[in-house]
């Protein structure tokens, strides 16, 4: 499968309605032929969301995102920035 991909979402505020989907994962693996076997799948991509933590009144996230930001509630609030952990989407500062 293909690699994952690379999202960077960059505004002082970011609203992300419900039902939208933002995503940067990678590809299934293929199928296996006569001769060969299945091809894997792609890795993980990366997501950052770049805002302004002083304008975080009308930053909000209730969308799906692969893979998921670390620091927002389940309604969707952002409730911290600078998070970085393994496997989740990064949320850093507007406007760096």
């Amino acid at each position: 499968g293909g690699s994952g991909g690379a999202v960077w979402l960059q505004a002082p505020k970011i609203f992300v309605d419900t039902g939208a989907i933002v995503s940067a994962a990678g590809g299934s693996g293929g199928f296996g032929g006569t001769n060969n076997g299945q091809g894997g799948s792609g890795g993980l991509g990366r997501i950052r969301l770049s805002l302004d933590p002083t304008a975080t009144v009308g930053t909000v996230l209730l969308g799906s995102f692969n893979p998921v930001p670390k620091g927002v509630t389940s309604t969707g609030t952002v409730f911290s920035t600078g998070t970085i952990t393994a496997g989740n989407a990064y949320i850093g500062y507007y406007p760096q």
